[in-house]
């Protein structure tokens, strides 16, 4: 889902919740699900009293997502969407509000139009959300083609890939990389699963598209044991959300997880013999740094008994040149 909608609003809840500034939108949505959840609507209702007094007072590009977002977020879609479209009228040709647009008409239900604008903000801008808002064009395009077709999926993907075909090109029609679509549909599902519950059939089959390629593409990961985590979470995750493939996802599922089980003793050591090693190092960093601190304090008391030694020894041929001087003068 598209993020930037969203974080336009952090400063809002900074002000009202009196906490700091969110850097990650997922967190800001969570605050306002949580309040919601607690029954706590007067809190809710100072947010969205803020985001108002904040565009009335000076309308412009900040302040309207951040009324867009409160309405959003309280159940006013409708009104957020129109928001947004006035600000797209006002500030033309930003990749951002058509983004948050597309975002808003997606939650307000409206896939077609949602699908319009989020490929508008990638025409406008291919790196929007990390370059990752390909894998949402997808996702509005996958599910208008479920109303038309629910068995869509068994013949299709919704990133347009599957084992034994070329990785979907990017937008200067170079194929990415199994990393890249990694990253790319992670992103999005970060940001969807914010918003969806499952069952969900598209959720459920990007799962499997990130499990598909840590089995297809052994080089996708740096490890045996970071490939073998990532096809049994996905994988899982996958058949959670509901997969028309649930029967590949579970039997590559529980081969990962015996092959996880059969090298864990050998992890488990592994990792015992870093904690240890980590331990020991640890205490030599301590045992010498006690060592320079007691060497630089018996150099410190070296000084101060030469320099008092020193002192005393001024001290005595002082009174010896006195006592000399007063001699010599005695009548």
């Amino acid at each position: 889902m598209t993020r930037r909608i969203l974080q336009a609003a952090s400063w809002v809840v900074a002000t009202v919740l009196a906490i700091p500034a969110f850097a990650c939108v997922n967190t800001f949505v969570s605050e306002i699900k949580e309040l919601k959840g607690m029954g706590n609507h007067a809190r809710v209702a100072k947010v969205v009293a803020s985001a108002d007094a904040a565009y009335r007072f000076k309308p412009s590009l900040e302040t309207a997502n951040d009324l867009a977002v409160a309405w959003i977020l309280t159940d006013r879609v409708s009104e957020g969407v129109q928001l947004l479209r006035d600000v797209e009228k006002r500030y033309p040709a930003n990749a951002i509000v058509a983004a948050n647009l597309g975002t808003a008409l997606e939650l307000s239900g409206n896939d077609a139009e949602a699908l319009q604008w989020i490929r508008e903000s990638v025409r406008r801008d291919p790196e929007e959300h990390q370059g990752s808002e390909w894998v949402h064009v997808r996702i509005l395009e996958a599910k208008l083609a479920l109303r038309n077709d629910p068995n869509w999926l068994r013949k299709n993907a919704v990133v347009g890939w599957r084992e034994g075909q070329r990785f979907p090109p990017d937008e200067e029609s170079r194929p990415r990389r199994p990393r890249d679509m990694i990253a790319a549909i992670t992103y999005q599902l970060q940001e969807r699963t914010q918003f969806v519950d499952a069952p969900d059939a598209v959720v459920g089959d990007l799962y499997l598209s990130i499990g598909d390629i840590a089995f297809a593409v052994p080089g996708a990961y740096s490890s045996p044991w970071e490939r073998d985590s990532a096809i049994s979470s996905n994988y899982h995750s996958a058949i959670h959300f509901g997969t028309v493939h649930e029967a590949r996802a579970r039997e590559r599922m529980e081969a990962a997880d015996k092959r996880k089980e059969a090298v864990r003793p050998a992890m488990q050591a592994a990792a015992a013999r870093e904690q240890e090693a980590q331990a020991r190092e640890l205490v030599r960093d301590k045992l010498a740094a006690q060592r320079k601190a007691d060497l630089e304090s018996a150099q410190l008391r070296r000084r101060w008994l030469a320099f008092g030694a020193f002192g005393t020894f001024c001290v005595l041929v002082a009174g010896a040149v006195f006592l000399r001087h007063k001699r010599a003068t005695k009548p």
